[in-house]
C-alpha cells in the first residue's frame, strides 16, 4: 500500500464525497456534497493506493499542541480487505512525522461500527461530547477519543 499526501480535489472527492461516506461525514448542517469546499490551508489530505487506486483518507490539521486532529475514511468496496492496513499504514506515518504526540477524533454514538473500528485500531476513550451534532433531526453526542502516536504500544 503507498500512502502519500495528497491535494487533488479530484481523488480527494473520490472517498470524501462517495455517497456512502458523505452521508455518514456530514450532518443535517452540512452543504450538499457538491457544494462541500476543501479548507486546504489547515488540513493534510492523506491518501491511501492500491495498484494506483485511491482506497482511502487520512484527514487531519495540526492543533496548537503540536498533536493532530483527524478523521479517516476507507472506500466502502475496499473496507473489508484493506481497512485495518490502511489504518496501520497512516499510524505508522503519522508516527514518523508525529512521534511522542496524540491523535485525536470525535465520532457520533449513532456509529456503532466506526466507534468499535477506532478501538480496534487503538484509540481510546477520553470524554464524551454531549451536543455534538445534528443528524436526522436528532442531537447526537459524541465520544472524544485519543491515540498516542508512539513507535511502540504503551
Amino acid at each position: 500500500m503507498k500512502i502519500k499526501l495528497i491535494t487533488d480535489k479530484s481523488e480527494i472527492d473520490k472517498v470524501v464525497k462517495d455517497d456512502e461516506i458523505y452521508k455518514v461525514i456530514g450532518s443535517d448542517l452540512s452543504p450538499a456534497k457538491e457544494d462541500f469546499e476543501y479548507d486546504f490551508n489547515n488540513n493534510f489530505f492523506l491518501a491511501g493506493y492500491i495498484d494506483g487506486k485511491i482506497i482511502g483518507i487520512l484527514i487531519y490539521h495540526i492543533l496548537e499542541t503540536g498533536d493532530i486532529y483527524s478523521h479517516i475514511q476507507v472506500l466502502p468496496e475496499y473496507r473489508k480487505e484493506y481497512s485495518f492496513k490502511f489504518s496501520k499504514s497512516v499510524k505508522e506515518w503519522l508516527i514518523n512525522k508525529f512521534t511522542g504526540k496524540k491523535m485525536y477524533t470525535h465520532i457520533p454514538l449513532c456509529f456503532t461500527n466506526v466507534i468499535s473500528f477506532a478501538f480496534k485500531n487503538g484509540y481510546k476513550k477520553v470524554g464524551m461530547i454531549d451536543e455534538y451534532t445534528i443528524i436526522d433531526k436528532k442531537i447526537q453526542p459524541a465520544i472524544y477519543l485519543e491515540m498516542k502516536l508512539n513507535k511502540e504500544e504503551e
